[in-house]
């Protein structure tokens, strides 16, 4: 059977541009973007007891992304796309496990997100996940971002 990989038909019409460049970027980089529901990884189901749920990853050691498409529509999976990509970004720039990591500006960060954050993740992944969430509603930069990385 293989590994179910994403290509920019598994997104939204209006999307498939921005996911087309961005999945393509990151081929480059020789990182795939693997369907996580489609895969079946047992990540992507969701925990009813702990009340949550992945949306998708990155695995820097390893080098792909897994968009968990069985818990989030096709919106949110590019939303998600677009979150791992900034990873991306953020360990070819730094390098996630880097205790420098300097984000960029994200005031304006939404409450929600803000609280998600502070709520899901260790505080030594605050910094990435605080920029990774203030870009995900900003494709298009990320895109572009991505392709300065890619070689």
């Amino acid at each position: 059977q293989g590994l179910h990989f994403m290509d920019a038909n598994d997104f939204n019409r209006s999307d498939a541009s921005l996911a087309h460049s961005m999945i393509s970027s990151l081929a480059e980089m020789g990182i795939p973007v693997i369907d996580g529901g489609k895969q079946g990884l047992k990540v992507c189901v969701p925990d009813p007891e702990a009340g949550s749920y992945v949306l998708g990853y990155y695995v820097p050691a390893d080098d792909y992304v897994v968009i968990c498409t069985n818990v989030a529509s096709r919106a949110q999976q590019f939303e998600t796309l677009t979150h791992e990509v900034v990873h991306v970004i953020q360990d070819a720039r730094d390098g996630l496990s880097n205790a420098s990591l300097v984000p960029f500006q994200v005031r304006g960060l939404a409450r929600d997100k803000y609280e998600t954050v502070t709520t899901l993740y260790p505080r030594d992944q605050w910094a990435a996940e605080f920029e990774a969430f203030h870009f995900e509603d900003k494709p298009a930069a990320v895109a572009t971002e991505l392709t300065r990385w890619a070689f």
